[in-house]
């Protein structure tokens, strides 16, 4: 088998969400979430207070909101997006990319428990996957 026959496609190999910029490094926004529902705020809440995170912003919208905050601000170091009642995650997903700075840490959460969505958020470079209800276990271990 040649070298190029080995090479993978960009779409076979997952990759950090990132684009490149020029804004200035200083200034940004360690944690940031975006949720649709005051559940999921509480759940986060909660989380990060017994993970000793203080410094985190939640707002609500998901990921439209997300899209607007990061195409006027600059993106987080991690963000978590609320990805339920999408009917294109993945290619709202793709969207956020192109949004982000390089290695941004994505963490979706959403409503649906399927396999092929896991695996389109994977390979549009989201780092993991929570299904609601966020507990402070999941978002430990993502």
């Amino acid at each position: 088998m040649n070298a190029v026959q080995m090479l993978k496609s960009p779409l076979q190999s997952p990759a950090p969400i990132e684009k490149k910029t020029t804004r200035p490094a200083a200034g940004r926004v360690r944690l940031m979430s975006f949720v649709l529902d005051g559940r999921s705020e509480a759940s986060l809440n909660s989380c990060f207070s017994h993970l000793s995170i203080s410094n985190a912003t939640i707002k609500r919208g998901g990921i439209a909101r997300a899209l607007e905050y990061l195409s006027v601000e600059r993106s987080p170091e991690t963000i978590i997006v609320d990805i339920s009642g999408s009917d294109m995650p993945a290619s709202q997903v793709h969207n956020l990319a192109e949004l982000c700075e390089p290695g941004v840490t994505v963490i979706a959460i959403g409503d649906r428990n399927d396999v092929g969505l896991y695996r389109d958020l994977m390979q549009a470079g989201v780092s993991e996957y929570i299904v609601k209800p966020v507990t402070v276990q999941l978002l430990a271990k993502a």
